[in-house]
């Protein structure tokens, strides 16, 4: 019971920190946007992982007390979707910062390393034409 328990719990921390550290690390678009449903101080993953896990966890309870489970959610669950709301709290409050992930962007490093096709001084033939009024900015 301990060593399934321990396990469990185990797997839903590092689930929870891998799948937030790959969302923030690739920028995931909308997952890692916040603001979506009216949060601006977490991100759309961290909403769906906290919503989904605090519903697994409690149709788990009920399933402990009720004997049936809800929604496919069963006592089996409780502990890993535990362990993942333990690890998504954990990563976002401790880990994150640690190793300052936020300020890091894939893909300004990954243009970097990408070869200029063209020599800077190369003027394209139609570049320099104005634009009409309404799309000069």
């Amino acid at each position: 019971m301990i060593k399934t328990t321990s396990k469990d719990l185990a797997v839903g921390v590092g689930l929870g920190v891998f799948t937030d550290l790959m969302v923030e690390l690739f920028k995931v678009p909308v997952l890692n946007d916040s603001g979506t449903f009216g949060n601006t101080a977490i991100s759309n993953f961290e909403i769906f992982v906290y919503g989904i896990g605090i519903l697994g966890f409690v149709a788990g309870v009920i399933d402990t007390i009720i004997g049936k489970g809800v929604v496919t959610f069963t006592k089996d669950h409780i502990f890993k979707f535990l362990g993942v709301l333990i690890g998504v709290y954990v990563y976002e409050h401790t880990f994150a910062d640690f190793i300052g992930i936020r300020k890091f962007n894939p893909y300004q490093y990954a243009g970097q390393l990408i070869p200029p096709v063209l020599p800077a001084d190369t003027q394209l033939p139609l570049t320099n034409i104005p634009l009409p009024a309404p799309f000069n900015i």
